[in-house]
């Protein structure tokens, strides 16, 4: 007899500044505006009683950010930039030269705290903040696509352990997504060469670390089963 388990879902949102201009133009993001929206959505995850949270973003030029911050952090810059949206190969050529330019430009960058100030965004700092506000507190996270995996490194290197209570929710059509993926020891849940972002990836990711989850804790073994041989030692999950 089948067994059905609803599972609810709740949201969040958060706009903490309307944009921000061109890294390569603008001057710095202030030190204490990068501290407080780390700290401000940190405290998200003590408000709220949350068993799995799933991490998306809607954004134009955001693939953009997420290169820049990984290339600033130390990988490498035709590795981590693509198309984005549907760009041309005269316009991918143009991302490419202005990201490295704005890269070059602030350089030299110390830790991830400059690296979001420098060439980082408002949004990007938020779900780093959002997955630094997690830890400890047994609340498992969810990944998207690039930008939000960008966040989640920028995350890692201001606390590896963070990387304990990630799942990566799939692994997108956008090249650098599986080399910073890589570099943080996950592997996508799902693989369909999705690139559509908002989310999308990390909820069904999710749903589907939820259901095994349900499946590894609820099912019956052979032995409670009464299946015959069931006495010899099964694998755990």
């Amino acid at each position: 007899m089948p067994v059905f388990v609803e599972i609810t879902a709740h949201f969040v949102t958060q706009s903490p500044k309307k944009g921000v201009p061109s890294a390569k133009t603008r001057p710095g993001l202030p030190v204490i505006f990068i501290s407080n929206i780390l700290q401000t959505v940190n405290e998200i995850t003590v408000a709220e009683k949350y068993d799995m949270v799933a991490i998306g973003d809607l954004g134009i030029g955001n693939t953009s950010t997420a290169a820049a911050m990984l290339i600033a952090a130390g990988l490498d810059a035709n590795s981590v930039i693509d198309r984005g949206t549907g760009i041309d190969d005269k316009q991918l050529t143009h991302k490419k030269r202005v990201i490295k330019e704005a890269v070059a430009a602030r350089r030299p960058v110390q830790n991830a705290y400059s690296i979001l100030q420098e060439v980082g965004a408002p949004d990007l700092a938020m779900m780093a903040g959002f997955i630094l506000g997690l830890k400890d507190k047994k609340i498992a996270c969810v990944l998207d696509g690039f930008p939000v995996t960008a966040a989640a490194y920028m995350a890692c290197m201001i606390d590896p352990g963070v990387t304990d209570f990630l799942f990566a929710g799939h692994k997108s059509k956008v090249a650098g997504h599986a080399i910073v993926l890589a570099k943080m020891n996950l592997e996508p849940i799902l693989q369909l060469d999705m690139h559509l972002g908002e989310g999308t990836g990390a909820v069904l990711g999710g749903f589907i670390v939820e259901l095994s989850a349900i499946c590894a804790a609820k099912m019956a073994s052979f032995d409670s089963a009464k299946v015959s041989g069931g006495d010899v030692e099964e694998e755990k999950y």
